[in-house]
């Protein structure tokens, strides 16, 4: 699991720099043992292609959707949580 920190003393207003450091993650990691997942996987793994423009494919894009839906559902829940 890759859990991004963002605070006042590392936030930098990157996302771009966040979703390569995810990719260079997922290409990092020995992927079997992850056997179960592996479709999971591969979806978000499109998304972060799509959004950092290394696949434009009509797939990337509906990954990319999905992606975002539930990643702006995690932050919202994040945000509200920490930060009331």
């Amino acid at each position: 699991m890759y859990i991004a920190h963002l605070h006042k003393d590392n936030f930098s207003h990157d996302s771009q720099e966040l979703y390569r450091s995810c990719k260079e993650l997922w290409d990092a990691m020995p992927m079997a043992i992850f056997a179960n997942k592996q479709k999971l996987i591969n979806r978000n793994r499109l998304a972060i292609d799509y959004i950092l423009n290394i696949d434009k494919s009509i797939p990337a894009f509906v990954e990319y959707l999905r992606y975002k839906y539930r990643l702006n559902r995690m932050l919202r829940f994040i945000i509200k949580h920490t930060f009331v």
